[in-house]
């Protein structure tokens, strides 16, 4: 387990850092972006705390940064070496759900291959979001194989049974976890959070609650509970695109919420690390996000879980790329260089964009057959045959990504119903819609249609 003893690679990481900082008069590294990094505490070490809680959630399978955008955050691998840095034996390390995301069989490596991260990063809890209990069967099945146990209070299944614990100790106190009400569950319910934390406030110790639910549903939460020393939850979103917040850091995010008991939240996409520093009395006495940037060097260890996860990614949808291009074939796709023939100037415009090799970035970077970055770089096909596997490495986002199938279109130019200079129109939805579809969190921090327009602006 990665908390246990610092892998010498990191070590000597650490320390030729702290060395250059030193020559350089520069103790600790500069804000990212307004976020506090990681490395602070990697550099100073473990800072003084009578207990200590390291939080982590919303994951959705993202596993490690793509490297489509600089400053990516998160990733296992960063997330690994900080954890071996800093993180004792004594310490809670847990995680707050929502690991799984999109389809299956994707959907399913991505949780299993998290729950396996967490397990060698040395996690004593991992507690279920609703993405999770989506595939519920494939929870209860991981539970056990060396990754840390699944508690969940307010989980039953249909015969009155929970299908797993309620609990774990820690600090001679409970750690209750407990999801959000209104998710649903094949063959089980999820019944209300604060009754199923108050059965368990027996011996009138202070317990801990562990939360996978939105802030909303966690701040209510906490107003009904008594004898609670905090509730440390993952702030999970109904969708993608309510995480934007990944771009646009708040400094008082790195408090407690504000709250009738103590709130802590630890989420979008595990980018930081939630710290939550509490005294004897298990009373929080501070809390801030150590955010897992480009300055966090990578832990050797969990580096290969990730390349082994890619690899696996690659090979579990061989028809991946055909069952692609038969999609946009279907939706009257017929490749940009068709375009060019009535729309040169925007054709030019387009060639010269980053958009028109997005599939020959990947092939450079040896992710080309990558489930995760497919989709997003090949919304292309070849006009001479559309299906042909052929010249797919040349292709990209093309102009139909935005513009929607022009099969139609064409079909009338050549019939002579369009004259040339017709405009070709605008995205048959609103273009940040259409933008936003791909450059979201957790590749891409923020999105600005009216600073990234510029870059490729065309047409009338």
């Amino acid at each position: 387990m990665l908390r246990r003893t610092a892998p010498l690679a990191l070590v000597a990481a650490l320390a030729v850092a702290a060395a250059c900082a030193t020559r350089s008069e520069e103790p600790v590294p500069a804000p990212l972006d307004g976020r506090r990094s990681a490395l602070l505490e990697m550099r100073g070490g473990a800072s003084d705390a009578a207990h200590r809680i390291f939080a982590t959630g919303e994951t959705r399978g993202f596993i490690g940064p793509c490297g489509c955008e600089e400053k990516q955050f998160g990733g296992v691998a960063r997330r690994g070496s900080y954890l071996a840095s800093v993180a004792e034996d004594a310490d809670l390390l847990i995680d707050l759900g929502n690991a799984a995301a999109g389809s299956d069989p994707l959907r399913s490596h991505r949780l299993t291959t998290t729950l396996r991260a967490l397990g060698e990063m040395g996690y004593d809890a991992f507690v279920p979001g609703r993405l999770d209990l989506a595939v519920l069967d494939l929870l209860v099945a991981t539970d056990t194989r060396g990754t840390p146990p699944v508690i969940c209070a307010n989980l039953v299944r249909s015969d009155g049974s929970r299908p797993f614990a309620a609990s774990i100790e820690w600090a001679g106190t409970r750690v209750i976890g407990v999801t959000e009400e209104g998710t649903d569950v094949a063959g089980g319910r999820v019944t209300p959070a604060a009754d199923a934390v108050r059965a368990l406030l027996v011996d009138g110790s202070p317990a801990i609650v562990a939360a996978a639910m939105s802030r909303s549903a966690a701040t209510a939460l906490a107003a009904e509970l008594d004898g609670v020393a905090i509730v440390v939850a993952s702030g999970a979103a109904t969708d993608d695109r309510s995480l934007m917040s990944v771009g646009d850091v708040d400094p008082a995010d790195d408090g407690f919420v504000p709250a009738v008991r103590p709130l802590a939240l630890a989420g979008e996409f595990a980018a930081y690390v939630r710290r939550v520093d509490l005294d004897d009395a298990l009373r929080p006495v501070d809390t801030w996000r150590s955010w897992l940037g480009e300055d966090v060097p990578d832990d050797p260890q969990m580096s290969a879980l990730y390349d082994a996860y890619r690899e696996r990614s690659a090979d579990l949808d061989p028809d991946l790329i055909p069952d692609i291009l038969v999609g946009l074939t279907a939706r009257g796709f017929v490749g940009s260089s068709t375009c060019r023939t009535c729309h040169t100037d925007d054709h030019a415009t387009w060639a010269d964009s980053l958009h028109s090799h997005g599939m020959k970035t990947l092939v450079d970077r040896g992710r080309d057959r990558d489930a995760e970055c497919v989709p997003c770089h090949l919304v292309d096909v070849d006009a001479n045959d559309p299906l042909s596997l052929d010249r797919v490495g040349e292709l990209g986002i093309g102009c139909e990504a935005c513009h929607g199938g022009r099969a139609q279109h064409v079909e009338a130019a050549q019939a002579g119903l369009i004259e040339d200079d017709t405009p070709i129109g605008a995205p048959p939805y609103g273009a940040t819609e259409v933008c936003t579809g791909c450059h979201k969190p957790p590749e891409v921090k923020s999105f600005d249609l009216d600073i990234q327009w510029p870059r490729i602006e065309h047409g009338d």
